[in-house]
């Protein structure tokens, strides 16, 4: 068989092989750029839907909040954390239940902390450092909660709650009687600038610092003003009568613990047996 002769080079068609094309480093930062836009989108919509179901659930607890239903208030602001974590609404909200309902006070400090993290305003903070100082009164942190309530006096000196509770606790807690004084005495003050009435504790506790530091005078006018507002307040008929009996006035001592023990003071029975015929 004869086969064709090779054709010529006139004849022969040439078809050039296209290259593979290969990830240039532009495509690369394409398609990162793209995946980190649709991240940076997903994340913008979860953060605005978790705000929105944070702030949803806070409303709620609020209603609850004022209605007095502490148990169902409790368990929205927990709910609005979960979505919202810094939410310090709610953090303060949720942190007064477990204080003044819940008596949960280390669950209350740590709200109250948290509180603070996210907080600037002086005058909020003022009063969170004074919430938390309440807390840890009760938990025996005496050194952390005179810490913290001179902060908030250092923030706000006008807020009376804080000058009296750190009365209470130099009194009570560290008998720095002279300190008691001063912080009763600007808490009392404080509250008269603003027209609130005085509250007879602390003028029963200022009255006793007095006591303490033997000005039996000062303690006596304290006493009289409490007995003034109060006249079957048999505690203070009871003090009046130590104030007496410093005084080596028997007779009145011995009238007033009389009186104590009428008005109900059992503690002044005993030393009514003890100092009088």
């Amino acid at each position: 068989m004869r086969t064709r002769r090779p054709a010529a080079s006139a004849e022969r068609h040439y078809r050039s092989i296209p290259k593979q094309r290969k990830f240039t480093r532009r495509d690369y930062i394409l398609t990162f750029g793209f995946l980190a836009g649709l991240l940076f989108f997903v994340m913008i919509v979860k953060l605005t839907m978790d705000h929105v179901t944070a702030v949803s659930n806070y409303e709620d607890g609020l209603a609850a909040y004022g209605r007095g239903k502490w148990e169902t208030a409790n368990a929205y602001f927990t709910e609005a954390l979960h979505f919202k974590p810094t939410y310090k609404k709610a953090l303060k909200r949720r942190a007064e239940i477990q204080q003044l309902i819940n008596r949960n006070y280390r669950d209350a400090g740590n709200d109250y902390t948290a509180a603070l993290r996210e907080t600037e305003s002086s005058t909020e903070r003022a009063m969170l450092l004074y919430r938390l100082a309440q807390c840890q009164v009760q938990l025996g942190q005496i050194a952390s909660a005179d810490r913290n309530l001179t902060s908030a006096l250092a923030l706000d000196s006008t807020q009376s709650g804080a000058w009296l509770a750190r009365g209470e606790v130099r009194l009570f807690e560290q008998r720095r009687f002279p300190g008691a004084i001063q912080d009763f005495t600007a808490g009392l003050r404080h509250r008269s600038i603003v027209g609130r009435p005085l509250p007879t504790k602390y003028l029963t506790y200022r009255g006793l610092a007095y006591f303490k530091l033997q000005d039996l005078t000062q303690a006596r006018q304290d006493y009289r003003r409490v007995l003034e507002a109060n006249p079957r307040n048999g505690q203070v008929h009871f003090l009046l009568g130590r104030v007496a009996q410093q005084e080596g006035n028997a007779a009145a001592a011995c009238e007033f613990f009389r009186r104590a023990v009428l008005l109900g003071y059992i503690y002044a029975d005993e030393a009514r047996q003890q100092n009088c015929p």
